[in-house]
């Protein structure tokens, strides 16, 4: 017995989607599509929105009654920065940095009733080209998986970015409570994290501190996405605090969106040291007032 057999091609120019999580912007897609024996393949689809591309493939089966999508897709040129604008949650998570950066890389992703949707993704990092400095460029790479379910875990095979004045490296998992994900920063400038300081400070007028010498964390982070513990090491060498050059300065930390910790700290001017422990409550993740 012959089953339906569909075939066609599909164009669509300026499509607007309306989400109350994404402001609406313009998005055009073109694509073949087959749809037999309770399955729809996408072959060859090209795809152009905020000033990106893509090109893929997709399958949608609904054999058995558990709904399967398998989606394969190649994308360039897609910034950073217009993202930003276009999905404003993401101001409050990553904007507060303005990163400058154009992303180019491999998306594959898979999901079937009642598994969890999980993908995995090949990114690079590039400053666009052509634009005044405005923010933060950002350079590097990032290789690893994503799962969605009730929970988001990622994991970083190798993810590695670099500022004008700073690395950092990922590597691990993170998201769920046996997770842990190794990270190493370096910065030789205060000023490119200022922002991070003038939050969790709650202040406009953060410490006024000038490196001499890169200051390097390395440590973990572990647990999930809503509440992440960082535990580590940070150690710089000569820099200036409010006037005053320190030789040396080097202290454990343990920090949770409700608490922060140093211990073992060590501050260094010639031949004098002091000993620091210190711990201080945290409303998500800011200094409660007088602690």
């Amino acid at each position: 017995k012959q089953g339906l057999l569909v075939r066609g091609r599909v164009k669509t120019r300026d499509l607007k989607l309306i989400n109350a999580e994404v402001k609406p912007a313009p998005v055009n897609f073109t694509s073949d599509y087959e749809f037999a024996g309770g399955r729809l393949r996408i072959p060859n689809f090209t795809l152009t929105a905020l000033e990106a591309s893509a090109e893929g493939d997709a399958t949608l089966s609904l054999a058995k009654g558990r709904p399967q999508v398998v989606l394969r897709t190649r994308f360039k040129e897609l910034d950073v920065s217009t993202l930003i604008r276009v999905i404003p949650r993401l101001e409050g998570i990553i904007g507060i940095f303005h990163p400058q950066a154009v992303v180019s890389g491999m998306v594959s992703t898979s999901w079937q009733q009642p598994s969890r949707l999980q993908s995995r993704f090949d990114l690079q990092f590039q400053p666009p080209e052509g634009q005044a400095v405005t923010g933060l460029p950002l350079t590097g790479h990032a290789q690893g998986s994503l799962e969605l379910g009730h929970a988001v875990q990622i994991t970083l095979n190798d993810a590695q970015f670099s500022t004008p004045h700073s690395n950092m490296s990922f590597q691990g998992t993170l998201g769920n409570g046996q997770s842990s994900m190794a990270v190493r920063f370096v910065t030789s400038d205060f000023d490119e994290w200022r922002p991070v300081a003038e939050i969790l400070i709650d202040t406009q007028n953060p410490p006024p501190i000038m490196l001499h010498s890169p200051a390097v964390f390395a440590g973990k982070i572990s647990g999930t996405f809503s509440s992440p513990e960082i535990d580590g090491k940070i150690a710089a060498g000569s820099f200036n605090y409010g006037g005053w050059v320190w030789d040396s300065f080097q202290a454990g930390i343990l920090a949770s969106p409700q608490q922060v910790q140093i211990q073992s700290g060590r501050l260094k001017l010639g031949t004098s040291s002091l000993t620091l422990n210190v711990e201080a409550s945290l409303i998500h993740w800011k200094l409660e007032p007088y602690s």
